[in-house]
């Protein structure tokens, strides 16, 4: 996603608490009629020893044809592609301590493409945090409303981060007033869960672009497997 040009709105009086329901129903249903999308998200650890690092993923997907093609690298020495048509999924595990790819077709719990919408993590998180409205971006010629929530009182542990005590917790939330559609969803917190001796520090951002726009194509090595190739 592009970085976005931030424009200062003047102060019309407090608006009203978002509604974390009607914030995922309008980005879900936002995504559904578009059709595709493209989605990119990544966490990062900082502070937590041999824990630390960043896991990155990112999608094509298309809701019509109920197809998605995901790469994700969750350490620097790995990475999985995966193309999935509804839910059954085809992946190669490229892996830089082994010379050849790994390949497996799994059945998953639910279509990919319906998954990677990222509606529960949406609900959840606007849920749990308190955003104050802090003016418009423009995007790619769209004009987006900018939430912010900074300080560890903007948030409720509870739901979100169970068991942790959050010192310090900063989020934006970025979504198209037009669509319903969340461009932009990062949180970043300083934490005790990972019992580093020390606080650490996870950023997580969760990014959706070409809405509408984006297309989804079989990988070459796909065809091999549905055939019941090695």
């Amino acid at each position: 996603m592009p970085t976005p040009t931030a424009t200062p709105e003047p102060a019309i009086g407090a608006e009203p608490p978002l509604e974390a329901g009607s914030i995922a129903s309008t980005h879900q249903s936002g995504l559904e009629a578009a059709g595709t999308f493209t989605v990119n998200s990544s966490s990062t650890i900082r502070g937590a020893g041999e824990d630390s690092g960043t896991d990155t993923s990112g999608a094509r997907v298309d809701l019509d044809a109920n197809s998605a093609y995901q790469v994700s690298q969750p350490t620097e020495e790995a990475t999985r592609y995966t193309y999935a048509e509804g839910a059954t999924a085809y992946k190669k595990n490229v892996l830089d301590a082994f010379d050849e790819p790994e390949y497996e077709t799994d059945e998953l719990g639910r279509p990919l493409a319906e998954s990677l919408t990222a509606g529960r993590t949406v609900l959840e998180t606007v849920r749990a945090v308190d955003y104050e409205r802090s003016g418009t971006v423009t995007n790619d010629g769209q004009q987006l409303a900018v939430y912010v929530a900074n300080g560890s009182d903007s948030v409720e542990t509870g739901p979100l981060y169970q068991g942790e005590e959050i010192t310090e917790f900063s989020s934006t939330l970025v979504v198209n007033p037009e669509t319903g559609v969340v461009h932009r969803l990062q949180t970043e917190r300083t934490t005790d869960a990972f019992s580093a001796g020390e606080p650490t520090t996870v950023v997580e951002t969760l990014e959706f672009s070409n809405v509408g726009s984006t297309t989804v194509e079989q990988p070459d090595w796909v065809e091999q497997l549905k055939n019941g190739g090695d």
